[in-house]
């Protein structure tokens, strides 16, 4: 009933799951059906938490007393960066049965309607998965892929996909721009990474060869892939709480061979696909035990902060707005961004040998000469919403009018409410002064150094430091950041120390 595999490529790795004797009969009785199944993954489960293809194909076996056999070519494509959409397009021309290629696959491949999965920055939890392959997304996926020749069996949870660096951790603007950044055949993917800066580099398996040569600086992946390919430093550097999309199969066949099963033959077929989209929800994702392992490679870990997570949300905006725009994705994308909105960040947790934050700077270590950051004054505004975007709460006044005036290597900083005051600001009720200090550095980097003197000179508050009404309060420790002027544009970020969030959510603008 099936057809033959026709193109499917790599036969020397034809994998038969199945426990029939030779020539096709078992104890049960007759094979009644041999589906040919394929996958660009190298093996059934390839990162060995992603059960759902292989609870599929072991369940059709047990449910139809092994009349159904299914065997699997795990190598098509031979690595290459548009296998998967031609694995799409082989199972809607019949050259396949069927397999379970992931969502991003089929755009390229000329089925739209699941793109909006691989919003950018959008689906960041496995949580979110799980309700989007349990609710209607499902359904319009499904709806999607029906109309082009294929028969969507069941949208299953895959592993989230994290920007992995090989040189530097892709974290701010500057990380960002000019990157090669490995994309796997998706048009969203290319449309956001130009938007975060990068520059798309279209790669399969070929990825490592390609940065091995000087050719590639960063790949999109998660880190049980990473660790069952046997890797560690070659592309180590693991931004640890930055989510790009996640990497969702779809189990498909074709609907020709669909149509041709008994009623019987669907049940079983159904059921399995089934079984296997809730062994996808159920299974668990020990990502920070992995991630352990992976250090002990040498991968390191580091967590962007809130500044740069809100610009590399405000970079990839007009690529979620495009496929709002879209009619064909913006159904799906409607169930993905209720569904996101609820559900927390997956961010892994290491031990702190494991990552490569700096150590909080000390007096000691903070140089003597001022950092040539230009004068000027400098002004930028925080809403609520722009706080939420940054993964942050508002409960330190994280919102509003801040300004930043910068006076031969001096700065002062003061802020006017956007609400009522003592809500925004710091909960400062006035737009005075509220800190003063030096900056310490170079061309790259600098140190904020609280002086107390400074914020007497600018508001008359009562020396020596002292935390009693009238005085000025005592200096914090200092904070290091890096920074760079783009433009009008002065761009903090990298924060380390105790300086509030507002200094690096959103680049301040020269006003003067």
């Amino acid at each position: 009933m099936s057809r033959a595999a026709g193109t499917v490529a790599a036969l020397a790795a034809l994998v038969l799951l199945a426990a029939c004797a030779p020539g096709g009969t078992d104890k049960s009785g007759s094979v009644e059906l041999r589906l040919h199944f394929a996958t660009v993954d190298g093996r059934v489960n390839s990162s060995g938490y992603d059960p759902g293809p292989e609870v599929f194909i072991r369940s059709l076996r047990e449910l139809s007393g092994n009349r159904i056999q299914v065997d699997v070519a795990t190598e098509y494509g031979g690595g290459r960066a548009t296998g998967e959409s031609d694995l799409v397009q082989a199972v809607a021309d019949g050259e396949v049965d069927g397999g379970w290629p992931s969502s991003r696959a089929f755009a390229a491949a000329g089925i739209p309607g699941l793109a909006a999965l691989e919003a950018p920055l959008t689906v960041t939890s496995r949580a979110a998965q799980t309700d989007l392959v349990t609710g209607d997304a499902a359904r319009l996926v499904a709806a999607a892929v029906d109309d082009h020749g294929i028969r969507d069996l069941g949208l299953l949870v895959g592993l989230p996909r994290r920007p992995f660096g090989v040189g530097v951790f892709p974290l701010s603007a500057r990380d960002w721009k000019g990157l090669r950044f490995r994309s796997f055949n998706s048009p969203v993917q290319t449309a956001a990474l130009r938007a975060l800066g990068a520059t798309p580099v279209q790669a399969g398996a070929d990825w490592l060869a390609l940065a091995r040569d000087g050719e590639l600086d960063g790949v999109e992946m998660d880190v049980a892939q990473y660790f069952e390919n046997g890797f560690g430093q070659q592309a180590g550097k693991v931004v640890s709480n930055v989510v790009l999309w996640p990497k969702m199969p779809v189990l498909v066949l074709n609907q020709a061979v669909w149509d041709g099963l008994t009623d019987q033959q669907r049940d079983w077929v159904q059921e399995s696909a089934d079984r296997a989209v809730r062994v996808s929800v159920d299974t668990e994702y020990p990502e920070d035990e992995i991630a352990a392992q992976l250090c002990a490679r040498g991968a390191r870990f580091r967590p962007a902060d809130p500044g740069q997570i809100l610009a590399m949300r405000d970079a990839v905006q007009p690529v979620v707005d495009a496929l709002a725009a879209d009619p064909e994705e913006a159904p799906v994308l409607r169930e993905v961004q209720a569904v996101a909105q609820v559900h927390a960040d997956d961010v892994i947790t290491v031990e702190d040998s494991c990552r490569t934050e700096a150590t909080l700077p000390q007096p000691s270590d903070v140089p003597t000469t001022l950092a040539p950051i230009p004068d000027g004054t400098y002004r930028k505004q925080i809403t609520e919403a722009e706080v939420a975007k940054a993964g942050l709460g508002n409960n330190d006044g994280t919102s509003g009018t801040w300004t930043l005036e910068v006076r031969h290597g001096h700065w002062y900083v003061s802020c006017r409410p956007l609400q009522a005051p003592g809500l925004d600001c710091g909960h400062s009720v006035s737009d005075d002064v509220l800190a003063a200090g030096s900056f310490y550095g170079d061309d790259r980097q600098v140190w904020m150094v609280e002086q107390p003197t400074l914020l007497a000179d600018a508001t008359g508050c009562r020396m020596p430091p002292a935390d009693a009404e009238g005085y000025c309060h005592p200096p914090s420790p200092p904070a290091q950041l890096a920074w760079e002027l783009d433009g009008r544009d002065l761009v903090f970020s990298g924060l380390s120390g105790s300086l509030g969030f507002e200094t690096i959510l959103k680049p301040y603008v020269r006003i003067d």
